[in-house]
């Protein structure tokens, strides 16, 4: 189950509340708010369905792209990862009518003097080289805090973003999602001292010194009415955090935990001290082989499908990591990061020498990964399973900014065919006049609902799912049950009038309006099935429709009494007209090798990037695509996360990993890979590949 969490429960309340009419401009102001990169600072029935039917249509999208905003995303194996707007390193891109390909090498920088001796670099390691130091990680700050001396502690949970004044007791919670608005400062009772983590919900978790060489873990409620007071506390051995770096607590499923050590600290408690749940797995990681001192380190992936193998080649004269350094964080994502210093000291004379050159791993959930150097005074100041947040100070200014792997899919092996989807369903064009009448077997039933004014309307779309034509004409006798009984059917007044025939070619639809079918104030009208009788045959599918009656919901004349009688309209052909589309601010890329063998797998990815806005992609408008290379083409669906959706960020990428079979007797020499997006249609992108032996 996906975790329906602070933006979730905004967003569904919103949909509930003002149903169809607001829904949209709802819509509107949730994609607004999950924008990070304005950087602010805190100071009646017809024969053709057209139109109304688009509206009806319109409505259930927006209400389908809500839902995908406030359940968010659900991905490897339904552990959780809230995707949150964030800036990820920049791909190059091609506008979708570019029909090139484009390459790039990695980024370096020229070596410092002498070359030292460097550490063997391990196969299929992702290492990083002091002399050869990695690109700069891309930081946009999303907010600013003002009259500030010194970084603050920073930790991100579930539903806030907290950050702690190291020098007094006041913690400052801040909406991930709407950052600009006022985030609220909350005086402390106790000083949070070096570490802190945040939720689940509003409690902030942080080590806090007692008298003498006493410290403790203390929950301190972030709301309600005792914010600010400790509501739960562990003592901890002063000896093992009196000097720790950042980022040594994490989440486990039980409680706060010591990242070094796996140990729980202390169980998790709600902001009045109640024991609580941290409400979705807990991603762990961890190093298997190694610390951050040595030059081979091994990062355990949390969930247990792959390892990232690190290696790092430090100056000869880098006073390294004290310690072994931060350990290992889980981010969003399903990935990981990894944060250390590679570069020789900034002062060889001190006693207390500082490391130099701050990189950061940022490992993503398929087992890749990069570094990057950390430059303009970032810093990696808090990492969990639900991101990671870089922090710097210029001048009288904390400002934070997001750092997150990259979304990836796996290849979805679902052959489709375009307009098999009731969010695209037309009548496709036919040169037939009439054709067999199609049976209960030759049909996919979609019901669906949408609210107006207190009221539920139903309609009923089918598709000719058949090899050959059919035809359907009249009002379909349909029926909504409750177990083995008639909750409401189609009236049998309404059952003789005449309707045009449809004759729908395979894969093509037609549709009847239903008319009222419940109330959505009053209640009642309550059903779980939808049946239509058709053909010398029954089909039922399942489809919740009502909900229990409400006594005073509405006055007794206006309560519904016994099995409804529906206004059914006779079948109607549906126009070609307002198909969803993917979105213009959408810029697709193709990353592919130069070459593939004749009888083995092509392997390449497709990235899309979000330009300005965020981007919602999900069943509603999930491209069915044609992949191409030489005579090899195949129709497959997009992995796009089912009912969840992908939520992509202002400047996010989300790579999806692509598969293509090659015949062992293509042609051999240059051919023109393609991917194009066949349903919507308009985006495609090609590279060239070589076919060999």
């Amino acid at each position: 189950m996906t975790t329906i969490d602070e933006i979730g429960r905004r967003a569904a309340t919103a949909a509930r509340a003002d149903a169809a009419e607001l829904a949209a401009a709802r819509m509107e102001t949730g994609l607004e708010r999950l924008r990070f990169d304005d950087g602010p600072t805190v100071v009646s029935p017809c024969h053709r369905v057209g139109a109304r039917r688009w509206v009806a249509i319109g409505v259930a999208a927006v209400l389908a792209a809500a839902a995908a905003i406030a359940l968010i995303v659900n991905v490897n194996n339904g552990e959780s990862h809230r995707l949150v707007p964030g800036t990820n390193p920049p791909t190059e891109t091609l506008a979708p009518s570019t029909a090139a390909a484009t390459t790039s090498s990695p980024a370096t920088t020229e070596p410092r003097g002498t070359t030292p001796p460097i550490t063997p670099v391990t196969a299929g390691s992702i290492a990083v080289r002091h002399d050869a130091l990695p690109p700069a990680y891309p930081a946009t700050a999303f907010l600013g805090m003002t009259d500030q001396t010194d970084i603050p502690l920073v930790a991100i949970g579930d539903s806030r973003i907290v950050s702690v004044d190291v020098n007094t007791p006041t913690a400052t919670v801040i909406d991930p999602f709407a950052p600009s608005v006022s985030p609220q400062p909350v005086l402390l009772d106790v000083q949070p001292a070096g570490q802190i983590a945040a939720g689940p919900g509003d409690v902030l978790y942080g080590v806090v010194q007692g008298d003498g060489t006493e410290m403790s873990l203390d929950a301190i409620a972030l709301s309600g009415d005792r914010a600010g007071q400790v509501v739960a506390s562990a003592p901890i051995a002063a000896v093992e955090f009196a000097e720790a770096p950042r980022g040594v607590l994490g989440h486990s499923a039980d409680g706060i935990i010591d990242r070094r050590t796996g140990e729980t600290l202390l169980g998790y408690v709600d902001s009045t001290g109640a024991p609580t749940a941290l409400g979705r797995p807990a991603h762990t990681v961890a190093p298997i082989a190694g610390d951050l001192s040595s030059g081979e380190l091994t990062v355990r992936d949390p969930d247990g499908k792959h390892d990232w193998q690190l290696t790092i080649d430090r100056d000869p004269t880098s006073p390294g990591t004290g310690g072994g350094g931060a350990p290992p964080a889980p981010s969003s994502h399903g990935g990981a990061v990894v944060w250390t210093t590679v570069g020789p000291p900034d002062d060889p004379t001190s006693d207390s020498p500082t490391p130099t050159e701050p990189v950061v791993a940022v490992l993503a959930a398929d087992g890749s990964g990069s570094w990057y150097s950390l430059t303009d005074g970032w810093q990696v100041a808090a990492s969990d399973l639900d991101g990671s947040i870089l922090v710097r100070l210029t001048g009288s200014t904390v400002e934070l900014a997001r750092l997150d792997p990259p979304q990836r899919f796996d290849f979805l092996r679902q052959p489709m065919r375009p307009n098999q989807r009731v969010a695209f369903a037309e009548t496709l064009p036919t040169t037939l006049t009439a054709a067999d009448p199609c049976t209960y077997g030759d049909l996919d039933v979609v019901p669906s609902a949408d609210g107006a004014m207190g009221t539920v309307y139903g309609s009923l779309h089918v598709r000719n799912k058949g090899a050959t034509p059919c035809q359907v004409s009249g009002v379909p006798d349909v029926a909504f049950l409750d177990g083995s009984n008639v909750v409401s059917s189609t009236d049998p007044a309404v059952l003789s009038q005449p309707g045009e025939p449809i004759v729908l070619e395979p894969d093509s639809w037609a549709v009847s309006l239903l008319g009222p079918i419940a109330s959505n104030v009053c209640g009642g009208s309550e059903s779980s099935q939808f049946m239509l009788s058709i053909g010398g045959g029954v089909v039922i599918v399942p489809f919740s429709v009502g909900g229990p009656l409400q006594p005073n919901g509405c006055d007794p004349p206006n309560g519904p009494a016994g099995p409804g009688r529906l206004l059914v309209a006779p079948f109607a052909a549906i126009e070609a007209d307002g198909l969803p589309h993917l979105p213009e601010n959408l810029q697709i890329t193709l990353e592919a090798g130069s070459t593939v063998r004749a009888g083995e797998v092509m392997k390449f990815d497709v990235v899309m990037t979000a330009s300005g806005d965020s981007v919602i992609i999900s069943d509603f408008n999930c491209p069915i695509y044609e992949e191409k290379l030489g005579a090899a083409v195949a129709w497959y669906l997009l992995e796009c996360n089912g009912s969840d959706g992908i939520l992509i960020a202002p400047n996010e990428s989300v790579v999806f990993h692509i598969e293509l079979p090659v015949p062992s007797d293509a042609p051999l020499g240059p051919a023109t890979l393609t991917w194009a997006s066949i349903e919507p249609s308009g985006a495609a992108v090609t590279a060239t590949v070589a076919i060999v032996t």
